[in-house]
């Protein structure tokens, strides 16, 4: 479940340039649905629909620890980070 959250977290169209995010939104639907099938295949029905939109809320929470995990970043010396990862975490200079 937190694999799944944290994909659908990484796949936001707020963070997609404007014409990649049509695409973006159409992954995060994916994985979205991705993971509501998985709950209902672990859960009882009753339990996977009240659970999925609690952890849909947790979304906001994750992102507001990348935020802050990015902010400790940028204070580290970016040369020693894969360039892959300085996009990720939007830490271009």
């Amino acid at each position: 479940m937190l694999v799944l959250l944290l994909v659908i977290s990484l796949f936001s169209p707020d963070r997609a340039s404007s014409e990649g995010s049509v695409e973006v939104t159409h992954q995060q639907e994916h994985y979205t649905t991705l993971l509501r099938h998985y709950l209902a295949s672990r859960l009882p029905p009753a339990a996977a629909r009240v659970l999925f939109p609690r952890l849909l809320l947790k979304l906001t929470e994750i992102r507001s620890l990348s935020e802050e995990h990015s902010q400790v970043l940028l204070r580290v010396n970016t040369n020693s980070i894969q360039p892959l990862m300085i996009e990720v975490l939007s830490l271009e200079s």
